[in-house]
């Protein structure tokens, strides 16, 4: 009996091994037609684990949409698991969906790993609210590639050359999709940064020493480190030396290696149609060995109608040695669940926000005016690109002439024609002599493809330019091909301007439109041709830090270098008698509350008095045989910031020694954020509040100064008599400020704050400072990240994002806070490890920082009323400091 039962159970196991369809083991591009019936009856003769859209599958989104529940309802009644479906979409030049069709364009990697996590977040959760939005599950990126300027097929699709930054972009735009619900397959294992050569055409071989193999490895090292149950994409490259001679794919090596890191990993494989992987004629045979080496999905794109059918009919007749579909199977059941969402990110104003961001280039009081626009015919490479030209004129041009750009006149060039270098060069000679500027924008490489063609008109326009442009200026818009950087940076010419945009879209054009057309910004220089103006003959005092540079000359300069030098070549009695430094220290390299020392001398020849340490504000010795005190500090718009409290007690001691001040005037970076918060109540004040305004105050550095010395007794009597001993040294108008901080003039006076992500985030999160909560010091993204080691992240951000507070998203993270020289030497919870959230700020001018603060507060304090405590200082409640008056505390600890 018991052989008996034995047998039947061996019969039933074997007979469902034989009926497994190998359809399951497949992701197979969708025919491109748009019957549903057709496909109704590919899907039951193919029965595959998942399908993968292209290009012309994602051009219109509600017709997606209804493609995909389609397949979905389809495969529910051809009792198929639901089904994975995926596409490429990694931003730039990767981007399956079209623009006209309803989708939005984000930017390319290579544009993201150059600016903060948080927009490679932003820009993988826009991705994803688009691709949950009409049924996508899967997406083909992040790449874990290396940058690679000899790989054209990698181009701008890599976020950067240093592992650190790649895993970290990565990562980030990783969780954006997975925040949609999103399975992101991180590719190219083990990195095709070490292989010039495409795996779509030929059999690539990597010959690397193991030392730079694990260099380029590294990121994925980490994704396998810190995912759960990730997803590989392997490439077809065969690594010699470190894997068998055999294509990634199909290497138990490679397998083995990827196992050993995280057993619970997913692999994928490259699209089989590529020459890569082809190294027998059997491609049966050759998906059998992928499949025993360990990989559990094969990828196969169809050149032919019909052959994926005949493929999965030839492996439906063999056996295969073990059943791997519980892999596939729990993997799907896992990750391949409804998603209900209710935030919803506003896309169009996202996706033209993230290219305002990612955007870097900026050329101050460029005249756009009169200028020759070159434009390749981007619907020839790209055919569902043809919004971009119509009748006869570029999308671009259009954009400039609306923007008022005066006098363009446009030549459209067919990259596929013979004889369009000569066409153009024809069109330079004509015209060259009435215009200024020539624009170039080529967009080559548009079908993800460099061809000999493409480089060799580069080559001849770089001639052309080279050889004829004496009296104009070249502006390029290029897709920071590497190829086509490496040609133009060869030019003879130095009148050139570039604009690296990584991919092509309308949010990126309309953003170098916008740099273009409105990049007028007053010189630097003038600030200090007015302070010497008003130092001849003089002895003077200067209140600074290091953020105190100057850009003249293309060149930043350090105003107490400046100063001394321009002291040093007067032959009057000009003389820089002494500097006074802030918190932090002039040279911004000590902690928050850190006491800063003075110094006797200096190699500017004075002094360095401390307005930190044993005194806070300039004493009548400090001053005594000054002139004139300068006072040169950025701020960033909070009351709370103790520059601002050193600038009143300077502007207090200077009135009662009857010393004139100078202020230096600069845009406050946050002065999109009207006057609101908490006000300053009398008998709160302190370092952290001696300015009575709102908690954001809304004002620049001057009118502070000037509002703070009128409420002195001494200044009213001057006012009368009109003897006023204030100046204020002011270029810039509240127009210029958006162009101040896209011109890159943000430089951080505090080392907490060292970007401008930081700076946005600080009004909201500063608030943490007063309670037993990490506001993210000792870590790499202070203020930007908060938290504790008894708070549930992902609770505390699913808390916060119902609340759906305007124009910020809360992602769960953890983080440990580690001790950091002159930023922060002992954090809270130095060391452990601590769940939290991150802020994304995605529309700034939605965003009410002081109320958002007061929310995560008392958010915080209602989670976790056991653990949540309010910091004293002098026995009294730091939070009370920040706030201006115990109103908040009041609420948050009931009596």
């Amino acid at each position: 009996m018991f052989k008996k039962l034995f047998f039947i159970i061996l019969l039933f196991n074997l007979n469902n091994l034989f009926s497994v369809n190998f359809g399951q083991f497949f992701i197979l591009t969708l025919p491109n037609t748009d019957s549903h019936e057709k496909l109704g009856i590919w899907l039951e003769e193919t029965q595959p684990a998942g399908i993968m859209l292209l290009t012309q599958h994602v051009q219109n989104r509600d017709k997606t949409k209804k493609l995909i529940n389609f397949l979905q309802d389809k495969a529910q009644e051809l009792k198929i698991p639901k089904l994975i479906v995926a596409t490429d979409w990694e931003g730039g030049i990767v981007s399956r969906p079209g623009e006209q069709g309803g989708f939005f364009s984000v930017p390319a990697p290579k544009n993201l790993g150059e600016q903060e996590r948080t927009y490679s977040f932003l820009t993988g959760k826009l991705i994803g609210q688009q691709m949950r939005d009409v049924g996508i599950n899967m997406n083909f990126a992040p790449s874990l590639d290396l940058f690679d300027p000899d790989n054209y097929v990698l181009g701008s699709r890599t976020f950067s050359s240093d592992p650190k930054k790649v895993f970290e972009c990565a990562l980030s735009f990783a969780a954006g999709l997975e925040s949609e619900g999103i399975i992101p397959v991180y590719k190219h294992f083990p990195g095709l940064g070490l292989g010039g050569l495409d795996t779509h055409l030929n059999q690539v071989e990597v010959k690397t020493s193991k030392e730079n193999f694990k260099k380029h490895v590294s990121p994925f090292v980490e994704v396998l480190k810190n995912e759960n149950n990730p997803c590989i994409m392997a490439t077809h490259a065969k690594f010699i030396n470190i894997f068998e001679n055999l294509p990634t794919t199909l290497s138990p090596e490679a397998v083995k290696y990827i196992k050993n890191k995280n057993k619970n990993s997913l692999l994928i494989t490259d699209d089989f149609f590529m020459k890569g992987v082809q190294i027998k004629d059997d491609i049966a045979q050759l998906v059998l060995d992928s499949l025993n080496a360990g990989f559990d999905l094969i990828i196969y794109s169809a050149q032919k109608a019909g052959q994926e059918i005949e493929l999965i009919n030839n492996l439906n007749k063999k056996l295969i040695l073990n059943n791997k579909l519980n892999n596939i199977i729990n993997f799907k059941n896992n990750n391949l669940k409804n998603f209900n969402k209710n935030f919803i990110l506003p896309e169009k104003e996202l996706s033209q926000y993230l290219a305002s961001k990612t955007v870097k280039e900026f050329y101050e009081n460029l005249d756009i005016n009169n200028s020759l626009l070159i434009t390749v015919d981007i619907t020839k490479i790209r055919p569902y690109q043809d919004w971009f030209i119509k009748k006869n004129k570029s999308y671009f041009a259009k954009k400039l002439k609306k923007s008022g750009a005066k006098n363009i006149k446009e030549l459209i060039f067919d990259a596929k024609d013979k004889e369009c270098v000569n066409k153009v060069l024809d069109f330079i000679n004509k015209n060259k002599s009435n215009y200024k500027n020539i624009i170039l924008s080529t967009f080559f490489y548009g079908q993800g493809v460099w061809d000999k063609t493409q480089e060799d008109i580069l080559k001849n326009l770089q001639e052309i330019f080279s050889e004829n442009l004496i009296n104009n200026n070249l502006i390029l818009i290029s897709l920071a091909h590497p190829y086509e950087q490496n040609i133009f940076n060869n030019l003879k010419n130095n009148n050139i301007k570039i604009f690296n945009l990584g991919s092509f879209s309308k949010p990126l054009l309309n953003e170098v439109v916008n740099r273009l057309t409105d990049n007028k910004l007053p010189e630097q220089d003038l600030i200090f041709k007015n302070l010497k103006d008003k130092l001849e003959n003089k002895k003077f005092g200067l209140l600074c830090h290091n953020a105190s540079y100057l850009n003249i000359n293309n060149k930043k300069l350090f105003l107490p270098d400046l100063l001394y030098k321009f002291t040093q070549e007067q032959k009057d009695n000009t003389k820089l008698v002494a500097l006074f430094s802030p918190e932090h220290g002039l040279m911004g390299n000590l902690d928050a509350f850190a006491f800063v020392k003075s110094q006797d001398n200096s190699k500017w020849g004075c002094p360095i008095y401390s307005l930190h340490g044993e005194h806070k504000s300039p004493t009548k010795e400090m001053l005594e045989g000054l002139d004139v005190f300068v006072i040169d500090l950025h701020e960033v718009g909070l009351r709370v910031y103790t520059y601002l409290s050193t600038l009143k007690l300077c502007l207090d001691s200077c009135a009662q020694n009857n010393i004139p001040v100078i202020v230096i005037n600069y845009p406050n970076p946050i002065y999109f954020w009207p006057p609101q918060g908490p006000e300053l109540q009398k008998g709160f004040e302190s370092l952290v509040g001696k300015i009575y305004t709102k908690f954001i105050h809304g004002q620049n550095i001057g009118e502070i100064a000037l509002s703070s010395r009128a409420s002195l007794p001494a200044e009213a009597t001057r006012a009368k008599a009109g003897t006023r001993d204030l100046d204020i040294i002011n270029i810039y108008k509240k127009t210029d400020y958006l162009n101040y901080f896209k011109a890159n003039n943000y430089l951080p006076a505090s080392p907490n704050l060292a970007t401008l992500e930081a700076v946005y985030c600080y009004p909201i999160t500063v608030f943490i400072e007063g309670t037993n909560y990490s506001e993210g010091r000792g870590t790499g993204y202070p203020f930007q990240q908060i938290g504790a080691p008894w708070v549930d992240g992902k609770k505390l951000a699913k808390v916060l994002n119902s609340k759906k507070l305007p124009g910020i998203y809360f992602e769960p993270v953890e983080f440990v806070p580690v001790s950091i020289n002159g930023r922060a030497s002992v954090p809270k919870h130095k060391g452990k490890i601590c769940q939290g959230v991150f802020l994304h700020l995605y529309d700034l001018n939605k965003v009410k920082p002081a109320d958002t603060g007061k929310i995560i507060l008392e958010t915080l304090f209602n989670l976790y009323p056991e653990k949540s405590q309010l910091i004293k200082f002098g026995g009294k409640n730091f939070l009370d400091k920040l706030v201006g008056n115990d109103s908040w505390s009041n609420f948050l600890v009931k009596p």
